[in-house]
């Protein structure tokens, strides 16, 4: 169901759409295997922050901030979809939703700052 609020602001067509993307995103956001793609996700971005080390060549350099650009943007789908499906008050219930929020925000205005330089991860 949709939001009280986007109840009132999107004409009927627009609501019947957006009403179905708020149920298909509360339905994946729900599912274990969403908690396990962003798990593995998760395992994927520590490993890559891992293999940062001093004198790395350009090319390696290269393939870390691209993995870094990809992770970010799976975690920013991720925040995405919890917030559509869950609303504002219900993905803030859950502490770790709100430092997730905080490490993709961080994360693109590292990305943004950088141009991509990617010389700190989060």
């Amino acid at each position: 169901a949709l939001h009280r609020c986007c109840t009132q602001v999107f004409p009927e067509g627009l609501r019947t759409v957006a009403g179905g993307v708020v149920r298909v995103c509360a339905t994946v956001s729900d599912h274990a295997w969403f908690s396990n793609l962003v798990a593995i996700a998760v395992i994927i971005n520590t490993i890559l922050l891992a293999m940062d080390h001093h004198g790395q060549s350009e090319q390696f350099e290269q393939i870390l901030e691209l993995g870094n650009l990809i992770l970010t943007g799976i975690f920013t789908l991720e925040m995405a979809i919890k917030l559509l499906g869950l609303g504002l008050l219900g993905y803030t219930k859950d502490v770790f939703n709100s430092l997730d929020a905080i490490i993709v925000i961080v994360s693109w205005v590292e990305i943004g700052v950088g141009n991509g330089d990617s010389t700190v991860s989060v």
